[in-house]
């Protein structure tokens, strides 16, 4: 919809969709207290929730990327992707 560009504020295209047509707007992911990934989520994890939770612990109380890299046996990508929670979100 193109609706913003008739001068419609983005709140009010919002209610907008939620009264009229009943679509509600996109909710982004929310943390999950699982073990168990969200539905369409690949099975082929290289991590267990017992592992990533290790990882999280080990992070906080100081431990370098590195060394985490090493012991876990991932890049450096995905270790800041499992710290900082944007993968394995769901593992509390």
């Amino acid at each position: 919809m193109i609706l913003h560009r008739l001068g419609l504020r983005p709140e009010r295209v919002a209610a907008l969709l939620r009264q009229d047509s009943g679509i509600q707007p996109v909710r982004r992911r929310q943390p999950i207290a699982s073990d168990t990934p969200p539905q369409g989520w690949s099975n082929r994890a290289k991590l267990t929730p017992d592992q990533v939770r290790a990882i999280r612990q080990k992070r906080k109380s100081g431990a370098t990327y590195q060394a985490l890299c090493r012991e876990f046996g991932l890049s450096l990508g995905p270790m800041y992707r499992v710290c900082s929670r944007e993968s394995y979100y769901w593992v509390a």
